[in-house]
């Protein structure tokens, strides 16, 4: 059984391994996609991925948004870790193995041991009805990503909280622990949620969601742009000024910067309307959202002391290692 682990992200989708893709869906019915783009067929019906992103599911069961999400990052995730098992040592380049598992026309036929996570707060009324949505009774799923074959069944389904399995894996544990209370602030695409460790145990009775994703930010960022410039700027352009790039405009790359730190300060002062105040507790930024916006955090926060994981696929490499942990118990107690 292969364990995959899946982080199932508003904005983005992330695994242990592959590069993350944009939470973006389109279905295309029986008819593929007029542009050569990655794709995927299912059940008779093609899917696209974009960059504009559905709107935000607190349930994400509703329907088969996130599960057709899934299947494409079990295949990306499928085909990554061959390439990593065929390189040996060698570092791999996600796109150069997904080009060589097309041209090569290689099918997959798995067991899936899949591993996901929910907020702590949604963990006890949503786990169960996560496993069943994923899990279908572990029936044979057969879909093409790419022009590549797979058949796959999900056998069984791993949920882990998110925020603290980017934590307890990690290298950083020790650092991030070594306060006698540090906030997990996780930035995502339409929330920040926040968890507390206190001397070195997660808080279970403590997890605040917070409406302060960046999607909020680039609808505020479009708007004075689109006020002050009389042009239209999008969550791509954003992101690549947040990041120091240029657009073509210093301007408007300014604007979009000065209008991050504004964000950022509401942040910091809505978290203290919470009760999180951050001056005596060591503050861990994770997350897509917090990447970009660290600049601006940093400043808001205005301490010496912040930890950022720079790795946004951080949940997901924690949700594989809870999942690993449990499949050595289980054949451990199996003995």
């Amino acid at each position: 059984m292969t364990v995959v682990a899946v982080d199932t992200g508003n904005r983005l989708i992330k695994t242990a391994h592959a590069e993350p893709f944009s939470a973006g869906l389109n279905r295309h019915l029986d008819v593929p996609p007029i542009v050569a783009t990655d794709t995927l067929f299912f059940e008779g019906n093609y899917y696209s991925f974009s960059e504009s992103q559905g709107f935000h599911r607190q349930d994400k069961t509703v329907d088969d948004y996130y599960f057709i999400l899934t299947l494409a990052a079990i295949a990306r995730e499928l085909v990554m870790k061959d390439a990593i098992r065929r390189a040996g040592n060698a570092s791999v380049d996600f796109k150069t193995a997904m080009r060589s598992a097309e041209r090569e026309k290689i099918s997959f036929n798995e067991d899936i041991f899949l591993s996901i996570g929910l907020p702590p707060s949604d963990m006890k009324i949503l786990s169960e009805k996560f496993k069943r949505y994923f899990m279908r009774d572990g029936s044979a799923l057969s879909y093409t990503y790419n022009n590549i074959r797979f058949n796959v069944s999900i056998k069984d389904v791993c949920v882990s909280a998110q925020g603290f399995a980017a934590i307890f894996p990690n290298d950083i544990f020790n650092e991030v622990t070594k306060a006698p209370q540090t906030y997990i602030i996780d930035i995502g695409g339409y929330t920040l949620d926040i968890a507390r460790i206190v001397n070195r145990r997660p808080d279970p009775g403590f997890f605040k969601s917070l409406d302060y994703g960046v999607i909020h930010l680039y609808n505020e960022v479009a708007a004075i742009i689109r006020e002050e410039f009389s042009v239209n700027i999008n969550g791509i352009q954003i992101e690549a000024a947040l990041r120091h790039e240029s657009i073509g405009n210093a301007d408007i790359e300014k604007m979009v910067r000065k209008v991050a730190d504004t964000y950022a300060r509401r942040i910091v002062a809505a978290l203290q309307d919470n009760g999180i105040d951050l001056k005596l507790s060591l503050p861990v930024l994770m997350g897509g959202g917090a990447k970009l916006m660290q600049d601006s955090l940093e400043k808001a926060i205005n301490r010496s002391e912040i930890i950022v994981l720079p790795d946004i696929r951080a949940n997901a490499v924690g949700y594989e290692v809870f999942a690993n942990r449990l499949l050595k118990e289980r054949r451990r107690a199996a003995r």
